[in-house]
């Protein structure tokens, strides 16, 4: 079993990517959220809402393969996490957009 070592200058880097990432999403500046969003989720695999911010900037910029994707895993870590009512309001989501990806007929 290996162990995790803290690094301050990556978490400092982390926190200014999530920070810019989620100043541009709140804006709905969804192309400029892209990059920081991209590097947070490839970093956290394991959080549902940076994958959720993922999935509404792919969706709103029209990358609906990618959206699709990101859509699942935040969908997959909702309901291994617990978070029903967080799954189901992703669902919604989708649905209001007129964009259902596979697994939101549920």
């Amino acid at each position: 079993m290996s162990t995790a070592v803290f690094n301050p200058k990556s978490r400092a880097l982390q926190d200014i990517s999530y920070q810019r990432g989620r100043f541009f999403f709140l804006r709905q500046d969804w192309e400029r959220a892209l990059p920081d969003l991209r590097t947070l989720t490839a970093e956290n695999q394991e959080d549902p809402f940076l994958w959720e911010m993922l999935a509404v900037c792919l969706h709103k910029t029209g990358q609906h393969v990618a959206c699709e994707r990101a859509y699942q895993k935040a969908l997959e870590l909702c309901q291994k996490k617990g978070l029903v009512a967080k799954a189901g309001s992703l669902r919604r989501y989708f649905e209001f957009q007129s964009y259902r990806p596979r697994g939101a007929e549920n």
